[in-house]
């Protein structure tokens, strides 16, 4: 029976680690994340402002569930404790990398017995403000990190956000130690932002010196932050140092006094090793470039002088009675063809012609296709007698109207007879 009981506890304690942090009730996220028992926990609801609150066993403060993901612990250690008091910037708004780089320093400082403290991180690091007013922390060079292989995306991490009080960074205050983060969601100015410290001292630049001595995959994320060592380094006693900053370089710059990054041995030898993975990244992106434009080049080859085919156009449905019906396709429009002349044509008259209806002796006019008067002719002798009234003839006393009674006698005379002459 009691055999039954452990294999349904571990089966249960399996499925928790199998969940999603989404997923995970209150009690089942203590157990994963190790919480202290003096740590009291509080998922905020969907779509909930995160806003600090002050309950009665101490100070609230906001950590997001990806936090816990990355590597945060209970009670905080002392490096992320100085982060928290200098930076006074609201845990959630948190970069999960930064909670990387300070839980790994503790672990460093715990495996190889260094000192660093806040100083040496931000000699390193610089602090940078996201557009989502997320902060972050970017290194000089991209091979020079503390903690390495960091991962450069959050897609996929918890969604959601956890209240916490009570024991979280062990005594709150403390003489000599003053422990003051920023429990609201005012975010700080510009004066916390950038390149904070500029020099350090010779002790410091010696403890550097000796961390990127170790191997850079004993220094690897994963490496550091296991769960074996989460746990051991939070169970240590730490006091955290309350650091002297910022750290600008002064004009005159004293050798063997001021130390900057530029002065790290392993500084020219990173910065050479980066411009070469640079290249050979524009190298590879350009290449791979050309092999898409060279797959898609057959069969897709156009001159240049010729336009582009246009998509032929959809046929629209008109809709009668509620059933589709398709619209008429439009006739084409008939061109006419060019009209050529293969040989001459001449036009004869027929051998027999039918009789003028009127006389086509001179000075007579014929009517149009040999027929009877048509109003084209009535038109032009109206025209004609116009013409013969302008003019004079000499020795008449009325030149112009003798001229129109000598014009227009005749053919009205003619086309009398030509009246009479034909049939009814």
């Amino acid at each position: 029976m009691s055999s039954k009981n452990k294999s349904t506890s571990s089966v249960r304690a399996g499925d928790v680690h199998e969940k999603p942090i989404d997923k995970l009730s209150v009690k089942e996220f203590r157990d994963r994340f190790c919480i202290p028992n003096g740590v009291i926990v509080e998922f905020l609801n969907e779509g909930e402002d995160v806003v600090s609150t002050e309950k009665a066993e101490g100070r609230a403060i906001t950590f997001s569930k990806e936090h816990f993901n990355a590597g945060l612990r209970f009670p905080l250690p002392a490096l992320f404790k100085e982060f928290l008091h200098f930076s006074q910037i609201p845990p959630a708004f948190i970069h999960p990398n930064i909670v990387r780089v300070l839980m790994g320093c503790n672990i460093i400082n715990m495996l190889f017995n260094l000192d660093l403290t806040l100083l040496e991180v931000l000699f390193v690091y610089s602090l940078k403000k996201e557009k989502n007013d997320i902060f972050s922390m970017s290194a000089h060079l991209p091979s020079l990190q503390l903690v390495t292989e960091l991962p450069d995306s959050t897609k996929g991490g918890a969604k959601g956000h956890v209240v916490v009080w009570g024991a979280w960074a062990r005594l709150l205050q403390r003489p000599g130690r003053p422990f003051s983060p920023n429990y609201s969601t005012v975010l700080p100015g510009p004066e916390r932002r950038g390149h904070i410290v500029d020099w350090v001292e010779k002790a410091s630049f010696a403890c550097l010196n000796k961390l990127f001595e170790i191997d850079a995959k004993e220094r690897h994320y994963k490496t550091l932050l296991s769960a074996r060592n989460l746990m051991a380094v939070v169970r240590e006693s730490q006091d955290y140092v309350v650091n002297i900053l910022p750290r600008k370089l002064p004009k005159e710059v004293m050798p063997g006094e001021h130390y900057t990054v530029k002065d790290l041995p392993i500084y020219q030898e990173f910065k050479e090793a980066d411009a070469e993975k640079r290249r050979a990244l524009l190298d590879d992106r350009e290449k791979r470039k050309n092999e898409g434009t060279l797959r898609k080049a057959p069969g897709q080859k156009r001159g240049a002088a010729s336009p582009p085919k246009k998509a032929p156009a959809k046929k629209r449905k008109l809709v009668k009675n509620g059933k589709g019906v398709k619209e008429r396709t439009p006739p084409k429009e008939f061109v006419l063809p060019p009209i050529t002349h293969d040989a001459e044509v001449t036009i004869e008259e027929p051998v027999n012609p039918a009789p003028y209806s009127i006389s086509s002796g001179p000075g007579h006019v014929a009517g149009l296709n040999h027929s009877s008067t048509s109003l084209a002719v009535v038109a032009r002798l109206a025209n004609l007698a116009e013409e013969a009234v302008s003019i004079n003839h000499p020795g008449s006393p009325n030149p112009d109207v003798d001229a129109t009674e000598a014009v227009c006698a005749t053919p009205m005379e003619e086309a009398g007879a030509e009246s009479q002459s034909q049939p009814l």
